[in-house]
């Protein structure tokens, strides 16, 4: 193995393995509960396309780092992980949805759908 952070080569007294396996085990944990917390409420959908896979692995991670920024403010009100992830995602679409809005190309039917989830009126 390769650290930056570990100069000399070393072994740990209790499990006689070298430092660098023993800081691993040590630290691992995070990365597991990482992965439990982004397929508790994944974005990923179903894909041959990697760069997709990515995009929504990347979405997941930064979901979950948003709710914890969001969680470390004391003047925030605090919520369900769930619902804050509905408001991310509304506050995320909500700028196309009020272009879409106005584009009078658009079937008649999906503006209305539109200005119900934006609570609008259609003209």
């Amino acid at each position: 193995m390769i650290s930056s952070m570990h100069d000399a080569i070393a072994t740990d007294t209790e499990s006689g393995k070298s430092e660098i396996i023993a800081a691993y085990y040590q630290t691992k944990g995070g990365v597991d509960s990482l992965d439990q917390k982004c397929a508790n409420y994944s974005t990923s959908r179903r894909t041959r396309r990697w760069p997709m896979a990515i995009f929504y692995s990347i979405l997941d991670i930064a979901g979950v780092n948003a709710f914890i920024l969001y969680g470390s403010y004391r003047d925030n009100v605090s919520m369900l992980r769930i619902k804050f992830m509905k408001m991310l995602s509304f506050e995320l679409v909500q700028d196309h949805l009020n272009k879409r809005l106005v584009n009078e190309r658009l079937p008649r039917s999906i503006r209305l759908n539109i200005g119900t989830i934006l609570r609008k009126p259609v003209t």
